[in-house]
């Protein structure tokens, strides 16, 4: 018989032993994402990952159970394998010491009275992101928790530092928007959008160069982003780009 049993707690983060028998194989790390649990470690022989992640399940005792998985983890991979899981988000990164083509026609211009808009329509859609992916019960819960993220993120606004919101414009056409968070040598893209009546014009690889550009500008190393569920196309985009994938969420339902 296997179970994982708690062994500390700091902060949002658990350590686990697992146990076969009373004997200890291995260790466990969870953590907490939006309220719930979140498989982030698991240290046992690869023959008994899946048993010992059903153990760890079982030991979390909630509704879901979201799994980060790393894509040089074989461990965690083993555990998941066969299960059907479908992917909630892929974490994508792109290093910045590699070229980066300056845009022919796109261009990034601060974003000033635009953001009050861009701000409540940044509030619905990642609400709905993060409902669609199973992480939250009700929608209503959902958008409460963009809320309070988008207000943590941004507590400034467009003048909060180290985050940087720009307009993305083609001439005196504005096609699109840019959100870079920029911390040291680590950079994050927490949105990036094409205009609806703009789509389908190269703007989104554009973009993406523009970004790169600004996000080095401002002394990033690196620039990650997540994509959620199974946007093929975005992810398409993103490798051709130069992103590479680093990490792969996954969400088990353990009730309905």
């Amino acid at each position: 018989m296997m179970e994982a049993v708690e062994t500390s707690r700091e902060g949002d983060g658990v350590a686990w032993e697992v146990l076969r028998d009373g004997a200890a194989i291995g260790t466990a790390t969870t953590h907490v994402r939006r309220g719930g649990p979140l498989v982030t470690g698991l240290a046992v022989p690869e023959a008994d990952a899946s048993e010992a992640l059903d153990a760890l399940l079982d030991a979390l005792d909630a509704d879901s159970v979201a799994i980060d998985v790393k894509v040089d983890d074989p461990v965690l991979t083993a555990a998941i394998e066969g299960r059907g899981l479908t992917v909630t988000a892929t974490q994508m990164l792109l290093d910045l010491s590699r070229p980066v083509g300056e845009p022919a026609r796109v261009r990034l211009r601060p974003m000033t009275d635009e953001f009050v808009a861009y701000r409540e329509r940044l509030v619905a859609e990642y609400a709905q992101d993060i409902f669609g992916v199973g992480a939250f019960p009700d929608f209503a819960a959902a958008l409460a928790a963009s809320e309070d993220s988008t207000r943590d993120l941004l507590p400034d606004g467009p003048h909060t530092p180290g985050q940087h919101l720009w307009s993305a414009y083609d001439g005196y056409t504005v096609v699109g928007i840019l959100w870079i968070a920029v911390d040291g040598p680590r950079a994050f893209i927490y949105d990036i959008e094409v205009h609806a009546d703009q789509r389908r014009r190269g703007y989104g690889r554009e973009i993406l160069d523009a970004g790169a550009l600004a996000a080095r500008d401002l002394g990033a190393e690196e620039l990650g982003l997540n994509v959620f569920g199974h946007n093929d196309v975005a992810r398409a985009l993103y490798e051709r780009a130069g992103y590479v994938t680093t990490e792969r969420s996954y969400r088990v339902t353990l009730s309905s």
